[in-house]
């Protein structure tokens, strides 16, 4: 959940959850108002209660709402306390009297409900991050090459054969698949170390970080060193983030999680549209596109790993490697495109 929601969401649940305590407790006591006021002759005339009796057990639903609302059953206290306000409500609106309180607590009963709805967000936010681990894995593992892999995009529909097949053509093509071959072979690797807490897990990490340099020394002889460079920063930029995220994930902290998907998300789009404005070839939708599919496949590894469905996760395995070398090759093809002079031998 974002930061600012997070905190509305702690403010109304100390609120009410301490208003619900406490208002709950003084029917029994008395100490802030006489209660047996407000109480409507048309309810009385109703129920088989004296005005204190039911008061008493005003309070006890009162004092069970605020407690389930501070230990953490926010969603339900929080609709009951929405519910229970309202009804007070109404039932003040039929004394003829008190129209000012009955409207103060239409108010607070909508606090009520938007804290019920916060939690649903929280618990939303909760089950996602728990799929799980899975989420901090995956962006440890394969944050620095989210924009690497290609979906049925019209990059994806370059084939071998429509590329250049002078000798310079096919040394680039040959250069890049090993780049991003090395790619997913070292983020599988980190995967299963990561997951397994093996003690290569720092090496496997170092390596990875290490190919992420070879990509921006890559592109240099086409874009300069500062492009290079640029493109190696934000692809180590998503390790940085990525290793926030795996840190969140394994303490249980679904905020940390979230606020660092968040971070990833935006380095990725940045990354985006780094490359899309430095070739027309790369168009920057499609650049996206290739972001959530590689994180479709890698998602399904990291799951499958975790679920011990072997057969599940070498299958999304071998879709992700063979995802990536087809986007090596349509990178390949769209500097050729680009730079047609530079591979007439």
């Amino acid at each position: 959940m974002d930061t600012r929601l997070n905190s509305a969401f702690w403010t109304l649940r100390i609120a009410f959850g301490l208003m619900a305590f406490l208002a709950g407790l003084d029917k029994f006591l008395n100490l802030l108002t006489n209660w047996e006021q407000y109480v409507s002759p048309l309810v009385l005339s109703v129920l088989p209660l004296s005005a204190g009796a039911l008061m008493h057990v005003a309070g006890v639903i009162e004092i069970a709402a605020g407690i389930a609302i501070l230990i953490g059953i926010t969603r339900l206290g929080g609709y009951v306390v929405a519910g229970w306000l309202t009804m007070i409500a109404l039932t003040l609106v039929t004394t003829g009297h008190y129209f000012d309180v009955a409207v103060r607590d239409l108010v607070m009963a909508c606090g009520a409900f938007v804290l019920g709805r916060l939690s649903e967000v929280r618990e939303h936010d909760a089950a996602t991050t728990k799929r799980g681990v899975s989420t901090g894995m995956l962006a440890a593992a394969v944050v620095a090459g989210v924009v690497l892999a290609a979906p049925a995009t019209a990059m994806e529909q370059t084939k071998a054969g429509e590329m250049s097949r002078t000798s310079s053509a096919v040394e680039l093509r040959t250069a890049m698949r090993q780049l991003w071959e090395e790619h997913i072979v070292y983020t599988r690797n980190f995967i299963i170390s990561a997951l397994a807490d093996l003690g290569d897990t720092d090496k496997v990490a170092e390596r990875l970080l290490r190919n992420q340099d070879d990509i921006g020394n890559a592109i240099k002889p086409f874009y300069g060193d500062e492009a290079g460079k640029k493109l190696a920063a934000l692809l180590r930029d998503h390790i940085l983030i990525a290793a926030d995220i795996v840190k969140a994930a394994k303490t249980g902290n679904n905020d940390g999680v979230a606020n660092g998907e968040k971070r990833w998300h935006a380095n990725g789009d940045e990354i985006s549209a780094f490359l899309s404005a430095a070739n027309p070839n790369w168009p920057k939708a499609d650049l996206t596109d290739m972001l959530y599919k590689h994180l479709d496949f890698t998602t399904t590894e990291v799951v499958s790993r975790i679920k011990k469905d072997w057969p599940a996760d070498i299958e999304a395995y071998d879709k992700g490697h063979a995802h990536m070398l087809m986007f090596a090759d349509a990178l390949t093809n769209g500097i050729v495109k680009q730079f047609p002079k530079k591979f007439v031998k």
